[in-house]
């Protein structure tokens, strides 16, 4: 069988069949603009993930802890009331300073109730209803703070040493770009802290 040059297919006549070829066209056309967008937004959001990951960086080499110290672990090892005490314990793993340490929240649960709780300096102290508390100025490069001894105050003016187990801190710091994190003893990823 013969085509002729003016054949169009489903009995269609030459308008219906040049508007089909443009709706075609354009279905086309709006595919390729959904994947290009698609493929931009996935490339958006891939360099918004290494960014935020880059900035995280140092902020990881920052770790907080509670435990037990002793005259070997102390800063300050010629004063006689540091012998095993719970310390408020914040390391700079890593290659830059860290500056404005400080403590923003401190819970102690002792047995199963959280309890209030003073954190002894040398010369001084803060106690639960003193937060936020600027723990240093600099923390440089493969330093380590060790901050206070953690008790809990009793009724009759003395006090026992909270258990390390017994403790969530947090602290934030600013990094060598000048953002803010917090780390807890959970040693979570760095959360980022947005000052107003």
């Amino acid at each position: 069988m013969q085509l002729s040059a003016g054949w169009i297919p489903w009995g269609m006549d030459a308008d219906t069949f040049g508007a089909w070829g443009q709706w075609a066209g354009a279905i086309a056309s709006a595919a390729a603009v959904i994947v290009a967008l698609a493929i931009a937004i996935r490339d958006a959001r891939a360099r918004t993930s290494e960014r935020a990951d880059r900035e995280r960086a140092q902020a990881r080499t920052v770790t907080v802890d509670v435990r037990k110290l002793n005259r070997a672990g102390s800063s300050h090892p010629a004063l006689p009331f540091h012998v095993g005490w719970t310390a408020l314990i914040v390391e700079n793993h890593g290659t830059l300073p860290v500056t404005e340490i400080t403590l923003t929240r401190l819970v102690a649960t002792v047995e199963g109730k959280q309890t209030e709780w003073d954190l002894r300096f040398d010369n001084a102290g803060i106690s639960s209803s003193a937060l936020p508390y600027r723990l240093g100025r600099v923390l440089g490069p493969g330093e380590m703070g060790d901050y206070g001894s953690l008790v809990e105050p009793l009724d009759d003016e003395t006090s026992r040493s909270v258990d390390p187990g017994e403790v969530f801190a947090e602290v934030t710091f600013v990094d060598a770009e000048g953002l803010r994190w917090s780390r807890t003893t959970e040693n979570r990823e760095p959360q980022r802290i947005i000052e107003k």
